[in-house]
């Protein structure tokens, strides 16, 4: 008779639910679901978050976007669409059996835009959210969050090396970075080219297996224990292709440091980084951009040096001034008004977002929709 009665009570019936966070950086909103019993759970950042017994009626979702972010959100029952709102909160049902899929997606407005003089420069730009992108220019970039962003310009053939570009992206603003290149001259100063000749680099010798060396720093101070970079060229200025081309990078190891892998198959022997070249045909350039640490123990007013050198096995001409190369960045322990590591505005933009959510929460009333 018990057994009888046991088996007539109805089985408590049961759905699934999964909510999960897509942004474009990877910082993700709040939420809280309101249960059919009237329990909440509250989920603070993080991407997905599972259910899998939901007991079914309605429930209430709740949704604190990111900073400046805007909100999507849609809602799938069984693989059918069954809400699309822009709507911070709403309600939706779960019936007896049913899998409830919802997507908070997060967007920002903000545009930047890459161009340069003369256009068709390649160039990386970075944010402090570990955000990387690539291109060409002119390039135009939507969909852009509320960030500290600095662009590096490739170098071009006979230009010198633009200094990195860094500033910061209002929320749902325009930013444009613009690199203006000189060309057809090499820059006279010993930050950024090497060679202190009179003669333009790129100048063709005829019948002559000549070649020339300039080295440039991407920026003119770093921070100690920051990454220095230094791109290194070669040029072809003979008619002639030259062979078993040695290239090398000498620095101070008190000052700078090399990483275990080393762009372009270099090789590092002490304090000197090597590359070997098979031939360079006849005006063409060979070039790498070598990344060292700066010593993190350095002081103000220090300056970090890289020697570049070029030589080869059937040179028939050219003086140190073409071979031997210089550049250098100087250290600095302050930061500059134009930017900031970005690492420290990271934190900064989590801890003044935090205080904002807070003071959002202690004055925002639940509100329930039946």
């Amino acid at each position: 008779m018990l057994g009888a009665l046991l088996f007539s009570v109805p089985a408590h019936a049961a759905g699934s639910l999964v909510i999960t966070q897509k942004s474009p950086l990877e910082i993700f909103g709040d939420w809280t679901l309101t249960q059919p019993n009237g329990g909440q759970v509250t989920i603070r950042g993080g991407e997905t978050k599972s259910f899998p017994l939901a007991t079914a009626g309605v429930y209430v979702l709740m949704v604190t976007p990111p900073t400046d972010a805007k909100l999507a959100a849609t809602v799938t029952t069984d693989g059918t669409q069954t809400l699309a709102t822009v709507q911070r909160n709403f309600s939706f049902d779960i019936a007896d059996g049913q899998n409830v899929d919802i997507l908070l997606s997060y967007r920002y407005d903000g545009i930047v835009v890459v161009d340069s003089e003369p256009q068709g420069a390649s160039f990386e730009l970075l944010a402090a959210s570990s955000l990387r992108l690539t291109g060409v220019t002119p390039a135009t970039f939507t969909g852009m969050a509320p960030l500290t962003y600095r662009v590096t310009f490739q170098q071009l053939p006979d230009c010198y090396i633009l200094p990195q570009q860094q500033r910061t992206l209002g929320a749902n603003e325009t930013l444009s970075f613009f690199g203006n290149y000189t060309c057809g001259a090499q820059r006279s100063s010993s930050s950024s080219s090497a060679s202190s000749a009179s003669t333009v680099p790129g100048a063709e010798v005829p019948n002559e297996r000549t070649v020339r060396i300039w080295v440039a720093a991407h920026q003119a101070e770093v921070l100690p224990g920051d990454t220095a970079r230094f791109t290194i060229t070669v040029k072809n200025t003979g008619d002639r292709t030259v062979h078993d081309l040695a290239v090398s990078a000498q620095f101070d190891p008190r000052k700078l440091a090399a990483g275990a892998t080393l762009p372009r198959f270099g090789t590092l022997d002490g304090n000197v980084v090597a590359w070997k070249i098979p031939d360079i045909l006849a005006g063409q350039y060979w070039s790498v951009t070598l990344p060292l640490t700066v010593n993190a123990s350095l002081q103000q007013g220090n300056t970090a040096t890289v020697t570049a050198r070029v030589s080869a096995s059937d040179l028939t001409g050219g003086t140190d001034d073409q071979h031997v190369a210089t550049a250098s960045v100087g250290v600095m322990t302050t930061l500059p008004q134009t930017g900031m590591r970005f690492d420290i505005l990271f934190l900064l933009f989590a801890i003044a977002w935090t205080i904002v959510l807070a003071g959002m929460q202690r004055k925002q009333t639940v509100k329930v929709r039946k």
